[in-house]
């Protein structure tokens, strides 16, 4: 399986481990609300419940519960036993907000969305969300982030 077709939905518990696995290209479906059976429904489109909640090992299925507390052994965490493909080529390709694949752009089509600066820094590298309308790049913000996935072993 790939990060792609690795499919999840995490509980309101586990908000900083979805915008990660959104980062490393899985598609995490995360909500910081969910009303009462929206997560059993959301199960049946084939996704996977993360969660600290002991409570509903016995109740849901498929399920992870997720027993650290830090980002880095969440991760490591899901990694170890094989629950997450590690394939890079899929990090940065899902948006973080709206958990939709990002599209590729032509510069020209984010003339006057984004800093003309990125646009000539970054030819070829800009993303757009479809949905929330943002755009995305290889920016500072991303070698950060990548520096520390991979300080975490990931």
């Amino acid at each position: 399986m790939s990060n792609e077709q690795t499919r999840f939905v995490i509980d309101s518990s586990l908000g900083t481990l979805a915008k990660w696995l959104k980062i490393m290209g899985f598609d995490a479906h995360y909500q910081s609300l969910y009303q009462d059976n929206e997560i059993e429904k959301i199960l049946k489109e084939g996704r996977t419940l993360l969660t600290k909640n002991r409570q509903l090992q016995d109740r849901l299925d498929p399920l992870i519960l997720i027993t650290h507390n830090k980002i880095k052994d969440q991760l490591l965490e899901l990694k170890n036993p094989g629950f997450l493909p590690m394939d890079r080529k899929y990090w940065f390709r899902r948006c973080i907000i709206c958990n939709v694949p990002l599209h590729s752009v032509q510069s020209q089509y984010a003339r006057g969305r984004i800093p003309d600066f990125v646009i000539h820094q970054n030819t070829g590298e800009i993303k757009f969300c479809p949905k929330c309308k943002r755009y995305f790049w290889p920016g500072s913000h991303r070698v950060r982030m990548i520096k520390q996935l991979e300080a975490w072993g990931l």
